[in-house]
C-alpha cells in the first residue's frame, strides 16, 4: 500500500492527526533545497474495545443486623476500569482502579 507524502509542511512540531489503527513509521524527509534528512522513530494507534459493565447479584438482610449482600460486576474492556453506581437513584462516588474481574 502507498503510503501518503505530506507536502507543505510548516510547522514544528507537525502533529499528524489520524483515527486509523496501525504503526506509523518516518521513512523519508527532504526540504526546498531539496536536501535528503535523516528520519527515525515511529507511532502505534490502538483500538480499544469499549467497555460493559453488568451488575448481577440479589439477597436478603436483616434490619440493623450489619449483614451484607454481595453484588457482581462483570467487566469487559481494558482494566483499570472505574464504576459509578446509584443508590435508589442517587448517585454514590466512583469506585475506581478496578482490575479485578468479575469485582465484587
Amino acid at each position: 500500500m502507498a503510503q501518503p507524502t505530506l507536502v507543505g509542511v510548516t510547522t514544528d512540531p507537525y502533529i499528524l492527526t489520524t483515527s486509523t489503527p496501525g504503526t506509523y513509521t518516518l521513512v523519508s524527509l527532504d526540504n526546498i533545497a531539496p536536501c535528503p534528512g535523516l528520519v527515525s522513530g515511529s507511532g502505534t494507534v490502538t483500538v480499544n474495545p469499549l467497555p460493559s459493565a453488568l451488575l448481577s447479584g440479589s439477597g436478603s438482610i436483616c434490619q440493623g443486623s450489619g449483614d451484607c449482600v454481595q453484588l457482581s460486576v462483570r467487566l469487559t474492556g481494558t482494566q483499570p476500569w472505574s464504576v459509578q453506581f446509584s443508590l435508589n437513584g442517587t448517585p454514590q462516588a466512583p469506585i475506581t482502579g478496578i482490575v479485578d474481574n468479575p469485582y465484587v
